[in-house]
């Protein structure tokens, strides 16, 4: 008898097992499911934050960069249209010196010409100092453009403050130096993405 019972236990122990089985399977199944898609979900919130953060961080710093880029521009543009701003004056005061026949006004225009000249000479060092952060911020065109201009400036300069003052050289050389300058703001608008305006004079 003790072995008819031995054998019963068994076999419910065996349908119990299977019993349980079928119902526990799945469960765990499930469960194991659970706890891989949580894992899945939480290293997928961690790859988006970090590409999240990196995308802002890149965002930031190029928007940084324009800003940057942009005040140096301003800056240079600033100082070009001063040193533009000078030529009508230094031509003029340039013409009353050697045009004048009385030593007073000929001293005084040459006193107010060399004070022009001290500005003009100021304008042409900073835009000198900031071709410099122009070749570390704008493209090659940016810096290029300058160098031009800056050296049209100072041939303007030179050529207006001699002695012996040759008209048509002061004016070949404004105008160089005016289609310089032109160049110069011509490559600062495209290296900011600032389209051209239209002319509405026309």
């Amino acid at each position: 008898m003790e072995h008819s019972l031995l054998i019963i236990w068994w076999a419910l122990s065996v349908i119990a097992a299977l019993f349980l089985g079928s119902f526990l399977k799945p469960y765990l199944s499930r469960k194991a499911e659970n706890l891989a898609t949580k894992e899945d979900v939480a290293e997928l919130t961690r790859i988006a934050k970090k590409i999240e953060a990196d995308i802002s961080n890149d965002v930031w710093s190029r928007q940084r960069q324009w800003e940057l880029k942009k005040e140096v521009c301003f800056e240079v543009l600033k100082q070009l249209a001063l040193a533009q701003w000078h030529f009508p004056v230094i031509t003029a005061q340039s013409d009353i010196f050697r045009l004048t026949d009385k030593p007073e006004i000929r001293d005084k225009a040459y006193l107010d010409l060399a004070k022009s000249h001290d500005a003009l000479h100021d304008m042409i060092t900073a835009i000198g100092q900031t071709m410099l952060l122009a070749q570390a911020t704008c493209d090659q065109k940016v810096w290029k453009t300058l160098e031009v201009a800056h050296d049209s400036i100072a041939a303007f300069g030179s050529a207006s403050l001699a002695r012996e003052v040759d008209d048509n050289e002061v004016r070949a050389k404004t105008i160089d130096a005016k289609v310089a300058i032109k160049s110069a703001v011509a490559a600062i608008r495209e290296d900011l993405g600032i389209r051209q305006l239209e002319d509405v004079s026309q």
